[in-house]
């Protein structure tokens, strides 16, 4: 599909609206905080601290975690491709047949 030059442009009305529903938002929360005197923007305040320390949380264990198993997932990727033997330090669990008492 080609692009109609004589078509007005839609960015007008996508930043109207958007401007509209901050404005509406904003109102409606300003409305709500002035009625819980001040609960409301202790509530985001929280939400924020929250957000920023998951964000901190996945920055320190999840980038260490991803780097700790690095080794092992670009192996399994070899494998798969058919570079190296299948390893027998990763049990294939469907050819095992459970524990034998003696």
């Amino acid at each position: 599909m080609e692009h109609d030059p004589n078509r007005p442009s839609r960015a007008r009305e996508n930043l109207l609206a958007v401007a509209l529903t901050i404005a509406a938002g904003g109102a409606i929360w300003f409305f709500l905080d002035l009625v819980t005197m001040g609960l409301m923007s202790a509530l985001l305040a929280g939400a924020v601290a929250f957000s920023v320390l998951i964000a901190v949380h996945y920055l320190v264990w999840g980038r260490a975690l991803v780097d700790e198993v690095a080794a092992e997932r670009d192996l399994l990727r070899r494998q798969d491709e058919g570079v190296l033997p299948p390893s027998d330090a990763i049990q294939d669990i469907s050819r095992t047949r459970g524990i034998k008492k003696k």
